[in-house]
Parts: C-alpha cells; sequence; structure tokens
C-alpha cells in the first residue's frame, strides 16, 4: 500500500512512502535515494563560491573565520583574548596524537 501524504496534485519531487501496519502502529519507510539534502545543496554551493575565490580572497576568507571562532569562544566563555588563544592552543595541542609511522625505530 502506498500512502500519500498531501492532497491533490503531487509535488515534482514527490517520492511515494510505504505504510505498514506493525503491532505498535504504522510504520512508514520512503525511498528518497533520489532526494538531495539542504546540507548536501549548501556544501556544494559553499564549495563552489570559494572555489572562485582567488588565493589571497581565500586565505583572508580563512583568517576571518578565525577571528570569528576566536570572537565566539571569548563571548562564550567570558575570558579575555589572550587566554581565550591560550585555552584553544592548549586544546589544539591535547588534541593531537603522534603517528606511529613517523616514530624512530627502536
Amino acid at each position: 500500500m502506498v500512502a500519500t501524504l498531501y492532497t491533490g496534485r503531487p509535488s515534482p519531487g514527490h517520492v511515494p512512502c510505504e505504510s505498514t501496519r506493525t503491532g505498535t502502529g504504522v510504520l512508514r519507510t520512503c525511498n528518497t535515494d533520489g532526494m538531495r539534502s539542504v546540507a548536501d545543496q549548501l556544501r556544494q554551493d559553499t564549495r563552489e563560491r570559494v572555489g572562485r575565490l582567488s588565493v589571497p580572497e581565500r586565505i583572508e576568507l580563512a583568517l576571518s573565520l578565525g577571528r570569528d571562532d576566536l570572537s565566539l569562544y571569548m563571548r562564550a566563555t567570558g575570558k579575555h583574548r589572550d587566554d581565550a588563544l591560550r585555552d584553544l592552543r592548549a586544546q589544539r595541542a591535547r588534541g593531537r596524537t603522534h603517528s606511529g609511522a613517523a616514530a624512530p625505530e627502536q
């Protein structure tokens, strides 16, 4: 049985769903293989937009994103710039793991 979630004509992106009765209710499954998520579309748009930037523009974008992140962290923690930078650097250092491939042979 195919259950439709609309009345009238289906939209162009409509995907029919199947409903199956279970002991506790109705299980509805939809085949969404052909659908793209909003997140996928945003990632593609961002890649295309950044791809059109020149190298200096990309560097400026990266630096501005870092400044924005530092500012957000400072506001969230109530810390001043130097303390926030120290925290973030320590957190980054703790998160690193040494590569076994780069370890000296013994």
